[in-house]
């Protein structure tokens, strides 16, 4: 707890030892989770009609993108209705008697024109969301957010504990490329344009190939938390993220001593264990060929119990 990470069972805090890979979500983990709108680019209605509709899909959602909308300034969200997330693709409610909705435009069937400006916007590195009524595209939403300062450091000291870091994310490429590129990721660590289930099966695929612990803070992020060897989630999180989570940290820096935590906690099991089965065989046998008395063994094994919870305490003492 004050390295600043809570390991919800020892059966967690063993497998994080032995994972290869390192699954981080974008939103929220490798940035600051606060995005902010930036730009709107609407088709056939005003921005300030766009943006009404648009404030009323998100008084329903909890994503950080819902809450950037209803942050924004200009007209007031009109009463909406019947609100309802599909995992995945977006939030959707009924304004003014018509079904309206917040989508990923890579999972929307888009006409040309809104296709060139989509592709405009994500190579700015932008997030972006779909507006949709009634299934016609009216506007897209454009979200800026900000890559956490530490990201950069907490993933050089990965790579030099051994493991391997991916981005996983749902937005487009050229969006997820110009993060890595930030923060220091390779384009070939980077996995973007991927939905809930992609991130479910990809997280399944890397833990039978070595382990696999997955870092998330989001509601889309529940599934695979849940699946991975290993799942972490930092404390600014959504509380279904954090109950699906194995471990939860208190920051983003805190996810490098998580894993030097794990492997010196294992190292200490494992010294342990090698020094009080190999003291009760050496006991054995000499009490055996009646070099030792029972006396003798039974003080030999209290003291084995001693020193093995005084090198245990050790680990309070560590630094990592």
């Amino acid at each position: 707890a004050r390295a600043g990470v809570l390991f919800k069972s020892g059966a967690a805090l063993e497998r994080l030892a032995g994972v290869r890979y390192v699954a981080l979500d974008k939103t929220g983990t490798l940035t600051l989770g606060k995005p902010t709108l930036v730009r709107v680019v609407t088709f056939g209605v005003s921005t300030e009609e766009a943006l009404a509709l648009a404030k009323g899909v998100a008084e329903g959602s909890s994503h950080p993108l819902a809450r950037a909308v209803r942050e924004a300034s200009g007209p007031k969200a009109l009463p909406s209705e019947e609100h309802r997330a599909v995992p995945g693709l977006g939030a959707f409610a009924r304004v003014e008697g018509k079904e309206v909705g917040l989508v990923r435009p890579e999972a929307w069937d888009l006409p040309p024109e809104v296709e060139a400006q989509v592709k405009a916007l994500a190579e700015e590195g932008f997030s972006l969301s779909l507006l949709v009524r009634e299934g016609v595209p009216l506007a897209l939403l454009a979200f800026q957010d900000t890559p956490r300062l530490e990201a950069r450091e907490v993933l050089a000291e990965l790579r030099r504990l051994g493991l391997k870091p991916l981005l996983l994310t749902g937005d487009r490429e050229t969006s997820a490329l110009a993060l890595g590129t930030a923060i220091g990721l390779f384009p070939e660590e980077i996995r973007a344009g991927l939905s809930p289930v992609d991130k479910l099966r990809l997280v399944e695929e890397l833990a039978g190939r070595g382990g696999v612990a997955m870092v998330g803070d989001g509601v889309n992020d529940a599934p695979a938390l849940a699946k991975a060897t290993v799942g972490l989630a930092v404390a600014e999180g959504t509380e279904v993220a954090l109950q699906s989570a194995d471990v939860g940290l208190l920051s983003l820096a805190a996810l490098p001593r998580a894993f030097r935590l794990s492997r010196l906690t294992l190292g200490v099991v494992r010294q342990n264990v090698a020094f009080a089965v190999g003291l009760k065989g050496l006991f054995l046998f000499t009490t055996l060929m009646g070099y030792t008395g029972l006396w003798t063994a039974v003080l030999a094994d209290s003291g084995a119990l001693v020193l093995v919870t005084a090198n245990s305490l050790r680990l309070l003492r560590s630094r990592v």
